[in-house]
């Protein structure tokens, strides 16, 4: 059997992360969130992939190869796309890996930016083979009601068979909590029949075949379409907020080493890995879970930890507080910095005393000045200067022009 991973699309909402980075191959836990949908497909049994890209993405090719290094065999179906704006949609990418690899008989779909543990491809494949199944979607329960705003939810009956399908419902109109995982198993004769159906019926109507949830929902009535819910952690890069949020998350599964290691404090060294030689300060304080890689330098006083990934030779102050944010290879916090909850992209630095509040990313090679203020969810561009003292909320953008030659690098982070 194969998979199909979905990762065509061009990340717009986490720009500007994604003006030089596939969305699928930010750092997680400290390696490309990508390579963690490929290590389940493989523990799940799965090892023939194809991945669906666009035309901007060889860094994905490059990095995977043809998948020997994690026992796949990993293949490629270019989109011929540009941009956002003329991509085939989720299900079009569907038809045109599927015929592109020839994929034949029963097969997974997964969308790439997923981010998950605990998720059993075996257990999804013999449910669906045990209820006859010509379509089965994996299904996370939210723990915050309010969440169904921004997912597909579904109704099931009492054998597990969906009767409902809602596409991102206010709260106060939810029929569930069930959250689609944007996790497949289709049955050949789904794949041959409906989804071309579907799509030929969605272009007469002058319509984008985008959406999946109005593929289920399309077919409720006359395809036996079930549901299973796995407690497992989920999450996706498709944010600021939902990324920041999965690496803190995903973080929690590392296996640590700090246990022996000595000269500075640590609070719960099991799962805080150190990678190389950082240099840490004997009066740094670092707390699980946390990634810290080779070249690193963490000064007197700092203080990180909560989920943060600190890349190579990243360069964290004195008395500077990073928690559950991701720093790229070459950052700089400066002492006194407090970033929470963001993202540092390669060569980014924040100021002495800057505050960078939860969900910005600060660009590639882009500068906040001391005692700057970035307020939450804002973003800079690459290159971009912020001046010390100043206060941005919302956007800084910049021509491409004047950055796009400076962060062509094969470095992905």
């Amino acid at each position: 059997m194969k998979a199909i991973l979905l990762a065509g699309g061009y990340g717009t909402r986490l720009f500007p992360l994604t003006l030089r980075i596939p969305k699928v191959m930010v750092p997680v836990a400290g390696k490309p969130s990508l390579e963690h949908v490929v290590a389940a497909c493989v523990s799940g049994g799965i090892r023939d992939i194809v991945i669906s890209l666009n035309t901007t993405q060889k860094a994905i090719e490059d990095y995977f190869d043809d998948g020997k290094k994690w026992d796949a065999k990993i293949s490629y179906v270019y989109e011929e796309t540009k941009s956002d704006s003329d991509k085939l949609g989720a299900i079009g990418a569907v038809q045109y890996a599927a015929k592109a690899a020839g994929i034949e008989g029963e097969c997974v779909i997964i969308g790439g930016d997923n981010v998950f543990y605990g998720l059993d491809l075996n257990s999804l494949r013999s449910f669906h083979s045990e209820k006859k199944s010509n379509a089965t979607i994996a299904l996370y329960e939210l723990s915050d009601r309010k969440d169904v705003e921004q997912y597909g939810v579904v109704e099931l009956d009492g054998k597990g068979r969906v009767v409902r399908i809602q596409e991102k419902p206010r709260e106060s109109e939810a029929v569930s909590k069930l959250a689609s995982m944007a996790v497949y198993h289709l049955d050949e004769a789904f794949l041959k029949e409906c989804l071309p159906k579907f799509i030929a019926d969605r272009k007469a109507e002058g319509r984008k075949p985008d959406k999946l949830g109005e593929l289920w929902g399309h077919f409720l009535s006359s395809h036996a379409i079930y549901g299973k819910a796995f407690p497992c952690m989920w999450g996706d890069t498709n944010s600021t907020k939902t990324y920041v949020e999965s690496n803190r998350q995903a973080m929690r599964f590392i296996v640590g080493n700090a246990q022996a290691k000595t000269g500075w404090h640590a609070t719960d060294g099991e799962t805080i890995q150190i990678r190389g030689k950082p240099d840490i300060s004997p009066h740094a304080h670092i707390k699980g879970p946390c990634i810290v890689e080779d070249g690193a330098e963490i000064g007197d006083g700092a203080s990180v930890g909560g989920g943060t990934y600190v890349g190579r030779n990243a360069k964290i102050g004195g008395r500077a507080v990073v928690s559950g944010s991701i720093l790229f290879r070459d950052c700089e916090v400066g002492a006194g910095a407090r970033v929470t909850h963001s993202v540092l992209d390669i060569g980014a630095k924040a100021g002495r005393d800057a505050n960078v509040e939860p969900h910005c990313i600060v660009g590639y090679g882009a500068s906040v000045g001391a005692d700057a203020h970035l307020v939450q969810e804002s973003r800079i561009w690459p290159q971009v200067q912020v001046a010390d003292g100043a206060i941005i909320s919302g956007d800084v953008v910049l021509a491409e022009g004047l950055w796009k030659e400076k962060v062509m690098t094969r470095e992905l982070f």
